[in-house]
């Protein structure tokens, strides 16, 4: 299961807020990595949308064997947040 954390849009997220969600999703070992690059919610659903998110993900050091799983999940992430905030 991969929890959203309650009250913010995910566009909004910050690197912390991404953080807390890659935690409660069993996602932790990224969370380095989205800390380093000050990942921001916004510039992940830019990537989502112009289909360079793997691209971006590996460029902040995520690896090819979670890189497939990461964008599943993070497109999961992106479908039941806009149903939440539509």
């Amino acid at each position: 299961m991969f929890v959203i954390p309650a009250g913010k849009s995910f566009e909004k997220w910050d690197r912390d807020y991404i953080c807390s969600w890659l935690k409660g999703s069993s996602l932790e070992d990224y969370c380095n990595a989205f800390r380093i690059n000050k990942a921001q919610g916004g510039k992940l659903l830019l990537s989502l949308k112009d289909g360079t998110l793997k691209s971006d993900l590996k460029d902040i050091g995520v690896m090819a064997l979670g890189m497939t799983l990461l964008c599943n999940v993070l497109l999961q992430l992106y479908t039941q947040n806009v149903r939440m905030f539509v």
